[in-house]
């Protein structure tokens, strides 16, 4: 008798750990609508497709450009984080440094057709880089933006200017 006593916990506790069919899947669609645009090394960029969406705190952005087959890129991204900000305001674009706390976060990425890393340029402030914020709400965000962004050896360094956007979630 006591040898079932010890199997029926262990039964009941298998047939409680079932697979649940009724379990949500997170959404991943990060699709908004609106426009980013800009000018990169004074040329004019505007994305073809942007995402956005918030997690705690922080507010994710990215404008992607593709390019034509037989291109060197097969895209570009203007990526932005913007962290702890809830009205509008001018903020300096840039990565923490000793002594300074940055909250907009941003990046200028290049992806290779030939599936070559990424070139990826980093926004730092150094008295340039600014985000003015008009619109910042649950229904969207609103923005002009100029930053100075270098590659990790700081050897090459992309400016981008003229920048906007108008997103909606």
């Amino acid at each position: 008798m006591n040898k079932y006593l010890i199997w029926i916990p262990l039964i009941l506790f298998l047939v409680s750990c079932s697979k649940d069919d009724n379990s949500i899947v997170a959404d991943t669609d990060y699709t908004a609508t609106g426009f980013l645009m800009g000018k990169i090394n004074t040329v004019t960029w505007s994305a073809d497709k942007i995402e956005a969406h918030k997690e705690a705190s922080t507010i994710y952005i990215t404008g992607t450009k593709n390019y034509d087959a037989g291109s060197l890129y097969s895209a570009s991204k203007i990526n932005f984080r913007i962290i702890n900000l809830t009205q509008p305001v001018t903020a300096g674009i840039g990565e923490n440094e000793p002594g300074y706390q940055y909250f907009v976060k941003a990046n200028y990425t290049l992806t290779f057709t030939d599936g070559s890393k990424d070139k990826v340029y980093t926004a730092y402030y150094r008295n340039y880089s600014l985000m003015n914020l008009t619109r910042i709400n649950d229904k969207g965000i609103d923005a002009t933006f100029i930053f100075k962004a270098y590659s990790g050896d700081f050897s090459d360094s992309v400016i981008v200017t003229d920048g906007v956007f108008k997103i909606d979630y």
